[in-house]
């Protein structure tokens, strides 16, 4: 069980990570390019990833793929797990 949980944290922990980073990366190149706004939330309900949010068609696209594969993560690691127990 402490191998899940810090499973769990160290999961946490990369997402906070990735969403600041994001944010940086956003602001940075909103400052250099101009008016480039934009952005999207993945919210992940079950198996399913729900993309909303606003702006160019090249962000969604990555917000999308990103969903998709942090599915796939969070399935593999569920039934991986699930076989361990």
């Amino acid at each position: 069980m402490n191998k899940l949980f810090a499973l769990g944290f160290i999961l946490l922990m990369i997402g906070i990570f990735v969403i600041i980073i994001s944010l940086l990366s956003m602001g940075m190149e909103s400052m250099k390019v101009g008016n480039l706004t934009g952005g999207f939330a993945v919210i992940i309900i079950g198996p399913i990833p729900i993309v909303i949010g606003g702006g160019s068609e090249k962000l969604m696209d990555t917000a999308l793929i990103l969903g998709i594969a942090l599915t796939v993560i969070a399935l593999t690691l569920f039934f991986m797990f699930r076989r361990m127990i």
